[in-house]
């Protein structure tokens, strides 16, 4: 077997799985690396592990080493990948989607997740400030869900519109849609109609502070 140890391939197909999304998808992949859908699918399952001449062809057509799908950058000095991607850190911060989370700790960078530079860009998206973060909770149904991956653009430190944003108040991290009022209070609203809308008066509104913006979101099957 060409990998050893449970751990290793688990990291190993969160990796694999990140770069063939980030590279157009799996039959995207299988064509260009001449590797069968569903051989290819049973490598992203954990059910088969790629030899060295599959696992190459994967790598080059997603544009990352080899050393980086078997290791990842904790686990492997020479990690490279190429000038078309940027990886983006995923902290082991999360945001509620319901009443609330306090996060009592530092934020730790616990993996990475590859993005074409290109789709950054289109989507103006700076990835010296790009963030991915887990959702907990169901406040933001039917569009962000219990689970879901957020990607953030940590610049902006303000409400520019009426999208939705990461927020602490009083050290509790929130994803919710933010609104301003023209009484100059702010309105923190869920898309679950099971949750009443919040706000915050003025007076109060330094209590909160926008960590940055949600641009995108992705979730598993």
């Amino acid at each position: 077997m060409y990998f050893v140890g449970v751990k290793v391939v688990e990291k190993f197909n969160e990796r694999l799985r990140t770069c063939i999304k980030a590279s157009g998808g799996n039959k995207v992949v299988a064509e260009k690396s001449n590797v069968k859908l569903s051989t290819l699918n049973t490598y992203i399952k954990g059910i088969a592990e790629p030899n060295v001449s599959k696992l190459m062809a994967i790598a080059s057509t997603c544009g990352v080493s080899t050393d980086w799908l078997i290791y990842g950058q904790e686990g492997h000095k020479s990690v490279t990948i190429n000038d078309d991607f940027a990886l983006v850190p995923q902290l082991n911060i999360e945001a509620s989607a319901g009443l609330g989370f306090e996060n009592g700790q530092h934020e730790v960078v616990e993996n990475h997740i590859a993005f074409k530079k290109e789709w950054l860009k289109r989507h103006d998206i700076n990835p010296a400030f790009a963030s991915a973060i887990t959702v907990t909770g169901d406040s933001m149904d039917p569009t962000i869900r219990n689970g879901d991956t957020l990607l953030i653009d940590t610049s902006i430190k303000e409400i520019r519109d009426n999208g939705i944003y990461i927020v602490v108040v009083n050290g509790m991290t929130m994803v919710k849609r933010v609104h301003i009022k023209l009484n100059r209070s702010i309105t923190l609203i869920s898309d679950n109609l099971n949750y009443p809308d919040e706000e915050i008066i003025f007076d109060e509104t330094h209590q909160l502070h926008i960590a940055g913006r949600v641009m995108w979101f992705g979730r598993g099957i």
